[in-house]
C-alpha cells in the first residue's frame, strides 16, 4: 500500500493511503503547500477500487499514535447521504479497521 504522512504544526500528522503506485509527487522532508498535488488517488494495498484513506493523528506512527478529530473549513456534498453503513464495523476485516 502506498502511503504518505504530512507533518503539520502543533504535532498533527495527516495520513493518506491507497495512493497510486509511482504517483508520489513529493520527497521525504520536502515542504508542501495547501492545494499542492502530493500524489494521485489509487487502489494500492488491499483495496477493491480507487479511493483515498485519510485521517489525522498526533504522531507519525500509524499503529501507535492516536487519531485526532478532523475539521474541514470548506466542502461540498454530492450524491445521496448514507444513513447507515451496509456492513457494521464489528464485521469488517481487522486488516482494514484502523
Amino acid at each position: 500500500m502506498v502511503t504518505l504522512f504530512i507533518a503539520h504544526n502543533e504535532g498533527e500528522f495527516s495520513f493518506l493511503a491507497h495512493l497510486q503506485a509511482g504517483s508520489l509527487a513529493v520527497r521525504s522532508g520536502e515542504w508542501v503547500t495547501q492545494g499542492q498535488m502530493v500524489a494521485r488517488c489509487g487502489n494500492s494495498g488491499l483495496s477493491p477500487g480507487p479511493h483515498l484513506h485519510y485521517h489525522l493523528q498526533n504522531g507519525p506512527h500509524l499503529y501507535v499514535d492516536q487519531g485526532l478529530p478532523v475539521r474541514f473549513s470548506m466542502f461540498s456534498v454530492t450524491g445521496d447521504r448514507i444513513a447507515q453503513a451496509s456492513i457494521p464495523a464489528a464485521h469488517c476485516d481487522p486488516v482494514h479497521r484502523r
